[in-house]
């Protein structure tokens, strides 16, 4: 399933992931059981025939058991990553939001304001954009990198902050 840039669909994500490899790990004695009684049955095998046989499906129990273990810790290094990127972005938007409220306040206000009083309004806002450049960009490039990840859904919301940024 694809991973969501919904914050709470990501976190119900990271639960079910946590309860999958919890799973998975709950059936690692059972596997590594087989594999022993396995090995003694194929060393020492009264048919050779069923001996070679038992070590072919142990042989591939043993490659979709790993396969499985590979795919679902990708799958939460993938989890992972988006959550740390997503709650960087959020972080990251709220703050710029906010300061541009002001500024848009600042601005509406202007014809209530003495032209050196607006002047230095805008000076400031001026400096406070220079300083926040960075982070700015920062943030963009955060949410771009979301956006094109692969296999990623609920990817709207953020597409369109970055598009009003």
């Amino acid at each position: 399933r694809p991973t969501s840039l919904n914050k709470d669909r990501l976190d119900e994500q990271l639960r079910e992931h946590r309860v999958l490899i919890a799973d998975i790990e709950s059936h690692r004695p059972s596997f590594e059981s087989i594999n022993e009684a396995a090995a003694n049955l194929i060393a020492n095998p009264d048919n050779a025939r069923v001996a070679r046989k038992i070590e072919a499906k142990v042989k591939d129990l043993n490659t979709r058991y790993t396969g499985l273990q590979d795919k679902a810790y990708k799958r939460g290094q993938t989890l992972d990553e988006v959550a740390v990127s997503l709650d960087s972005f959020l972080n990251a938007v709220t703050p710029f939001d906010e300061w541009y409220l002001q500024v848009v306040e600042v601005v509406d206000s202007a014809d209530n304001m003495e032209a050196d009083q607006l002047g230095s309004k805008f000076e400031d806002i001026a400096r406070q954009r220079d300083e926040r450049r960075d982070a700015f960009n920062t943030m963009l490039q955060t949410g771009k990198n979301l956006v094109i990840k692969k296999d990623i859904a609920d990817a709207t919301p953020i597409r369109d902050k970055i598009k009003s940024k």
